[in-house]
């Protein structure tokens, strides 16, 4: 599958923590993952493991330096939403 942010590197299956499903960009170095994978992962999580206890999911909401062009979904071509998800 093509990155989604660089469009030109091709992501690779990896892992960002034992058990967290991601794909890596091999030329951007960026993450795509699923939310699926993140909450079955966070729910894995005891709660010391886990890196936040509570979790709030914005849609639509973007970071300055973050990137202002929709993106397709490498699976499905569609638009994709944009999640960010942090702690309280």
């Amino acid at each position: 599958m093509k990155c989604t942010s660089c469009s030109t590197g091709e992501l690779i299956p990896s892992k960002i923590e034992d058990g967290f499903k991601a794909q890596t960009c091999n030329q951007c170095g960026g993450h795509w993952i699923h939310l699926d994978d993140y909450f079955n992962w966070q729910k894995k999580q005891t709660p010391s493991q886990a890196i936040v206890d509570d979790i709030n999911v914005e849609v639509d909401t973007v970071d300055p330096e973050d990137t202002k062009k929709a993106m397709l979904c490498p699976e499905s071509s569609a638009i994709m939403t944009k999640f960010h998800i942090f702690s309280d």
